[in-house]
């Protein structure tokens, strides 16, 4: 189940070390809402808004369930530069196992076809954080967790009716809009942001910092 699945990442990951558990309980409140309405795309900015974290804080702990077999994976892109040109050109990164693994030298707008060199666009790539596509819609808690006897939680349980409307069908969730309103984070702010006390949080993320710097030195 989705609520164990986060659960498990919370305690194993390292996260419950550096953040409360009353955070992690919002967290999925967040994540909830957010599929129910049909956002993927996860915004830190909004979670630190709402739970009055910095932006660095939200993205760390965003970082946290970036981990391999995590509930994230990362979008890479960067903003076609041609004129007249709005269109997002995208890297292709996610599903590597290893700093082995290769990526195209170049990447080519698929709108104009303008041709990018990967060791020329390292420092304008973005991400998005995006929930998997096996993630299944988080069901709705009616149980005190065992993290924090005094938590939060049971105001899930006074949701409004429209938030605890049945699953949506197979068909409906093949409907669900990727928004790319809100701003994504900057690459090289999460490689300044992945570590905790000087450890990375996320392996998957190294494991393409790896990949995709690697194109600096050649």
């Amino acid at each position: 189940m989705f609520y164990e699945r986060l659960e498990n990442i919370y305690r194993e990951s390292g996260c419950q070390e550096y953040f409360p558990s009353s955070l992690f309980q919002k967290f999925y409140d967040f994540l909830r809402v957010s599929y129910r309405n049909g956002r993927m795309y996860i915004s830190p900015y909004k979670f630190a808004l709402h739970n009055q974290l910095t932006v660095n804080e939200a993205i760390q702990f965003f970082m946290y369930f970036t981990v391999d077999n995590g509930i994230f994976d990362m979008v890479y892109f960067i903003d076609c530069t041609k004129s007249l040109c709005s269109n997002r050109v995208y890297l292709d990164v996610n599903g590597t196992e290893s700093s082995d693994s290769q990526l195209d030298s170049f990447v080519t707008c698929e709108e104009c076809e303008k041709e990018y060199e990967i060791k020329d666009i390292i420092e304008h790539v973005k991400a998005y954080f995006v929930l998997n596509t096996e993630i299944e819609e988080p069901e709705i808690q009616v149980k005190v967790s065992t993290l924090d006897p005094n938590s939060t939680f049971l105001a899930l349980k006074r949701l409004p009716d429209h938030l605890k409307r049945k699953s949506p069908s197979s068909s409906s969730k093949t409907e669900r809009s990727f928004d790319e309103g809100d701003e994504p984070v900057e690459f090289n702010r999460l490689v300044t942001l992945n570590q905790m006390n000087g450890k990375p949080i996320s392996n998957s993320f190294q494991t393409t910092l790896s990949i995709i710097t690697g194109y600096i030195r050649r």
